[in-house]
């Protein structure tokens, strides 16, 4: 079973996911980093 954000993916333009998903693995590393950086101490 997809989730809303799978069809939704799935349903635009292949130029359109990439720039999804690259925005999101942006996303996600930058809320890592800061995420590791509080955890560390910073």
């Amino acid at each position: 079973m997809k989730t809303a954000m799978e069809q939704t993916i799935t349903g635009m333009p292949p130029a359109l996911q990439r720039t999804v998903l690259t925005v999101g693995c942006a996303a996600a590393t930058t809320l890592w980093a800061q995420i590791l950086l509080v955890l560390a101490g910073g």
